[in-house]
């Protein structure tokens, strides 16, 4: 009997001790709780319960647990709950800019992975840019301003892109390397100056291709760099590139195009026949028959050489990719 009692007795104190608890556990230190909480899983859950216990109520952080919430399922790129908590955290009033930045930023991304929205996607990017110049302007630890501002300009960027406005992409991806220096920006600016290119609009396949030739020093960012230059009349600085372009990788099309642009100097005619020739027996590329047409109305019409010395020439040619591959 004894016995019995003294465990009613504790059931009665552990009941009791849960009512205070609830009682007095206000939402300040639940969000404490759920802020400091290491274990994002954990946090998520903490987040969460708030929203479940004084979700509504309007208290000073149901904010900053939405605004929170939005931010870690971004890196988890979890884009459909980014926008369902971060839009709600953005109808509340007084965020800080630096919260407000981020979300906009966010959900900005979200939009362009979910394909939705992508008119709001550019707005929130150029929002975050804005409030960004402005903090530049007037706070002087301008660190983590300048790459929120970056942030913003390639997430205008990537929205500029989805609304397949190329041409206005460009300007934001290369505004944005140069405050991120990250890589991947000037990956995504080849393929939007490819796409420029292929429609003709070559300077700005020339304006994107300048970036990612110096950056990437690829074959492809180096060639289209240097067939940009010459589409826009800069035929010299084309004819550099062309030649570092072939020194990446030797092929047909690009030795014809340094042959065209040698040819139209007679003082480079050699020059432009020892190109042809390279062109002709890599026979790699669709420019091998064109490339064989001038090299021979160059070698005999031109140089006025002939059959002994033009298959000397091919022979020796051969000789030479061989030796330097």
């Amino acid at each position: 009997m004894l016995k019995r009692n003294c465990l009613f007795f504790i059931f009665i104190l552990v009941f009791l001790f849960s009512i205070l608890k609830s009682q007095t556990e206000d939402p300040y230190t639940f969000y404490l709780k759920a802020i400091n909480e290491k274990n994002q899983i954990k946090q998520i859950e903490l987040f969460k319960e708030y929203l479940n216990k004084f979700g509504g109520q309007r208290t000073p952080y149901e904010k900053y647990v939405l605004a929170n919430l939005a931010l870690i399922y971004s890196k988890n790129q979890e884009y459909s709950h980014v926008v369902e908590y971060g839009e709600k955290a953005l109808s509340f009033s007084g965020l800080t800019d630096f919260a407000k930045i981020q979300l906009y930023i966010a959900l900005s991304d979200s939009y362009v992975k979910l394909k939705q929205n992508l008119g709001k996607a550019k707005r929130y990017g150029e929002i975050a840019i804005e409030l960004s110049q402005a903090k530049l302007d007037f706070d002087k630890n301008k660190e983590k301003w300048i790459k929120l501002l970056g942030a913003g300009y390639y997430a205008k960027a990537s929205a500029l892109r989805s609304l397949n406005r190329n041409q206005d992409a460009i300007e934001y991806f290369i505004k944005a390397y140069q405050i991120l220096k990250n890589s991947q920006i000037v990956h995504e600016l080849k393929e939007v100056g490819l796409i420029c290119y292929k429609l003709k609009y070559f300077d700005k396949a020339q304006e994107a291709f300048s970036l990612a030739a110096l950056i990437l020093k690829d074959f492809d960012s180096i060639n289209f760099y240097a067939k940009s230059l010459y589409h826009n009349g800069e035929i010299n600085k084309a004819l550099i590139y062309f030649k570092e372009a072939y020194n990446k990788n030797p092929n047909s099309d690009t030795a014809y195009n340094i042959g065209i642009i040698l040819a139209k100097d007679e003082n480079n005619l050699d020059k432009a026949i020892e190109y042809l020739a390279k062109a002709v027996i890599l026979n790699k590329g669709k420019k091998v028959e064109e490339a064989r047409k001038l090299l021979e109305h160059l070698f005999f019409n031109v140089k006025k050489g002939n059959q002994k010395e033009f298959e000397k020439l091919l022979r020796e040619t051969q000789l030479n990719i061989k030796k330097s591959s």
